[in-house]
């Protein structure tokens, strides 16, 4: 009997495999191209920084000195994504970078199908219910949009939490509380945030059966395993956590930022094209299944995922309501309150409760389908509702580039100059410095920008303390101080005591390729980006998907003055090519040829 089972599981595990494959094409296809996404250079970066850190410096990765030269920075609240960092380094060995990307990726899609699969099949005993439940989970919008946001994108060990826990709770085994904690360890490594969600969840699903005057609750049975599991979880992800709550009591000041990318309700007009850029989608179809099911399903029991849906639904809509993509600040929302909590209070994207807004669509969904299956009309309508949903999810060929990001030949120059010595990308701002970041894990120099997830102000210091390199952040920094010039002199010969060898100047990351999206095309794209009362103007070029301020872009007269007034300061370039200008610093004299 047991075989039969691994048998049926072994082949859902196939076919979720080869929908993954249909999904992602064309990425599935060629998984070594490289995006030209922020945030996707960024985790490239992390990986070679997780296994620089732990196999050749054997130094803890949470301190940096190789970005923010000359300080460094702490990167106890970035983004590592710890589980795929570390389980990236074993594939590195045979695989490039962005095709380790791939591979996480992908399987984040295989395994969060398997693992709603396991799920509803056991709350509902029905395998077409749970085969659909992974569908609708694992390529939702929410999971195919972030595509560049691998930490976001690994939902994969929530419903195996979950799973766990119904069976904690349901049966009173010590290996499911055992269970329960590994799965909540490795969320909690995947993401803080998925992390922090599931305590949400767990005191959630407590206080409604206290509602419900569940008697279980008080067996000392299930007591002793709810103390496992919160035992164990403690043990596992302690040297995790020990980092980020030192920091936290020291200096969490840069932790806790306003809420932004907030779900916007009843904005539903869905862009042209593809569903996937509209990650707070929940679909026409599966919304109709989550509907049907509070209608019609009856077990109290059971309505546990209609409440818990509608409450992570509310805390995606943020402090205050947002109706028709205009904001209403003065009408509060249950997040206003939440986030008065500490901990909480550090989310900033309200609109990723989605995930479990989509796996509680995800079990009412296979609820209503067991009700369908004992008839053949039955089963024709459920085909039906199956080919509309993936019909609706499917949104091929995703938003990937038709060619990878090519490294600079200056970077070449720049790895086969030996020495200890740091460069310098320009502009300083974090669309270049993602950029920077990806080209440090080629020539393996310091940089004196960078772009993470929380930036301690200690690592600005040295930017924002000279003159020089604080004009180089952006335009505007350049047009202020044409207004009031400074001298400057002092200020150059700190980066030559510091060795800042070379300062790399990117021409493309300033002059805007094409026309600026329409704020109205925006507003269908991205409907959950509203800061405060005002939504934001959003521009784009061929390079750029995600926000910049309306004078980031330079006209080509602005361009070279720019480029004239560094050369009069650091000499001729030493490289120059239709994108970038390249300096060298020496200790006795301006640039060198």
């Amino acid at each position: 009997m047991r075989h039969k089972a691994y048998h049926e599981y072994l082949i859902v595990f196939l076919v979720y495999f080869i929908l993954t494959l249909i999904f992602t094409y064309p990425l599935s296809m060629k998984p070594g191209i490289v995006f030209d996404y922020i945030d996707y250079l960024q985790n490239i970066w992390n990986f070679w920084w997780i296994k620089k850190a732990l196999l050749r410096l054997h130094t803890s990765p949470y301190f940096t000195s190789y970005l923010f030269y000359p300080q460094g920075t702490k990167l106890v609240f970035h983004t590592l994504s710890l589980y795929n960092s570390v389980l990236s380094i074993p594939l590195q060995v045979i695989f490039s970078r962005p095709t380790v990307y791939t591979i996480l990726f992908l399987s984040s899609f295989v395994l969060s199908g398997f693992g709603t699969y396991l799920l509803v099949l056991y709350l509902t005993r029905n395998r077409f219910g749970a085969f659909l439940a992974g569908i609708i989970y694992s390529f939702s919008p929410f999971h195919q949009e972030h595509l560049s946001e691998i930490n976001i994108a690994s939902i994969q060990w929530i419903p195996f939490f979950c799973l766990y826990l119904m069976k904690t709770f349901w049966e009173g085994k010590v290996k499911d509380a055992i269970l329960c904690a590994v799965f909540f360890t490795l969320v909690s490594l995947c993401s803080w945030y998925y992390a922090l969600f599931l305590v949400l969840f767990t005191c959630l699903f407590i206080a409604y059966h206290l509602i419900l005057r569940e008697k279980r609750l008080w067996d000392p049975k299930l007591l002793k395993n709810f103390g496992i599991i919160i035992l164990l979880s403690a043990i596992l992800i302690s040297p995790f956590t020990y980092p980020l709550i030192k920091e936290a009591l020291s200096d969490s000041s840069y932790l806790h930022v306003p809420s932004f990318r907030l779900a916007g309700l009843l904005g539903i007009r869905y862009p042209e094209g593809s569903l996937t850029f509209w990650p707070a989608a929940l679909g026409y179809m599966v919304t109709f299944l989550g509907i049907y099911f509070i209608l019609k399903i009856r077990d109290k029991k059971t309505h546990f995922w209609s409440f818990m849906t509608i409450f992570f639904f509310i805390l995606t809509l943020g402090p205050y309501l947002i109706f028709l993509y205009k904001a209403y600040p003065q009408i509060p929302l249950p997040m206003a309150i939440l986030q008065k909590i500490p901990i909480i209070s550090a989310i900033r994207y309200p609109y990723r409760f989605m995930v479990l807004v989509m796996l509680g669509l995800a079990v009412m969904s296979g609820f209503v389908c067991k009700m369908f299956t004992n008839s053949l009309k039955g089963k024709i309508i459920l085909f039906f509702i199956t080919s509309l949903i993936i019909f609706e999810y499917l949104s091929i060929p995703l938003p990937v580039p038709s060619s990878s990001i090519t490294i600079p030949k200056i970077y070449g120059i720049i790895a086969a100059d030996k020495g200890d010595f740091a460069i310098m990308d320009v502009p300083l701002n974090n669309y270049c410095s993602a950029f920077s970041m990806y080209y440090q894990t080629f020539h393996e120099k310091k940089i004196v920008g960078g772009y993470i997830s929380r930036t301690p102000p200690s690592a600005l210091e040295f930017i924002h303390g000279n003159q020089f390199v604080r004009l180089l952040l952006n335009l505007t920094s350049f047009r202020l101080f044409k207004k009031d010039k400074i001298d400057l002199k002092k200020d150059v010969e700190l980066l030559k005591e510091k060795d800042i060898r070379y300062i790399i100047f990117h021409k493309d990351f300033l002059l805007r390729k094409r026309p600026s999206i329409s704020l109205s095309l925006w507003k269908g794209l991205i409907p959950y980006s509203v800061s405060k009362t005002k939504i934001w103007p959003q521009y784009t070029d061929s390079k750029h998907r995600g926000i910049s301020p309306k004078d980031a872009f330079a006209t080509e007269a602005e361009l070279q003055e720019f480029i004239q007034f560094i050369t009069s300061i650091l000499g001729r370039p030493i490289f120059e090519d239709k994108d970038i200008v390249a300096y060298k610093i020496v200790k006795n004299g301006k640039g060198t040829i």
